[in-house]
């Protein structure tokens, strides 16, 4: 595991900001076992034997008086440390999600496809021109030729018993998939 996902565990499980050089060797952050530990035991014990110059970013409260320069000094190797996790942290969550994007427009193409040949074979089924315009049954056809789920049958089956026109049947169903599109874009990513 990288060092920036581990650290990032080590901050979600103890609240603590840390660096440190060499490798971890596990992909686990051990959870607390004795609020007394020393920092010298909780290293061994959380960052093994191949670590070295484990450094704790805490707050620190200064005096007035102190020189903003010096708070700077202070505070940048922190502030460094700090934006290479997050920049990591956010470089791996866009590739997250960009591959599951390109998961679903994989499929979507695929079901494309699927609806193309079955348009094809409606089409030639019922010998006629499909245009823009349909009846109400060519576009039950349609939807009952693809291999949709369970829940896209349901979408339709719900909409079909309120809507017989070809139009607002198709808006209605382009509406719920915009809807899920959108929902699916709030959805936060997990590591």
């Amino acid at each position: 595991m990288n060092k920036e996902k581990y650290c990032r565990r080590i901050l979600d499980v103890y609240g603590l900001l840390v660096d440190f050089d060499g490798d971890v060797g596990r992909s686990n952050v051990p959870g607390p076992i004795d609020k007394n530990e020393t920092a010298k035991s909780w290293i061994k014990r959380v960052l093994g034997s191949n670590v070295n110059d484990v450094i704790f970013y805490v707050p620190f409260d200064y005096y007035g008086q102190t020189r903003i320069n010096s708070i700077k000094s202070d505070s940048t190797e922190a502030a460094k440390y700090v934006r290479n996790m997050l920049n990591k942290t956010l470089s791996t969550k866009t590739q997250s999600f960009k591959d599951e994007i390109a998961s679903y427009e994989v499929k979507l193409n695929t079901v494309d496809s699927n609806h193309k040949k079955s348009m094809e074979k409606i089409k030639s089924k019922h010998n006629v021109e499909l245009g823009v315009s349909y009846d109400y049954e060519r576009v039950e056809d349609v939807i009952n030729s693809l291999s949709l789920c369970d829940k896209s049958k349901e979408l339709f089956s719900t909409i079909s018993s309120t809507e017989k026109s070809p139009e607002r049947i198709v808006t209605k169903l382009l509406q719920a998939l915009n809807y899920r599109i959108e929902e699916l874009d709030k959805r936060p990513i997990s590591s």
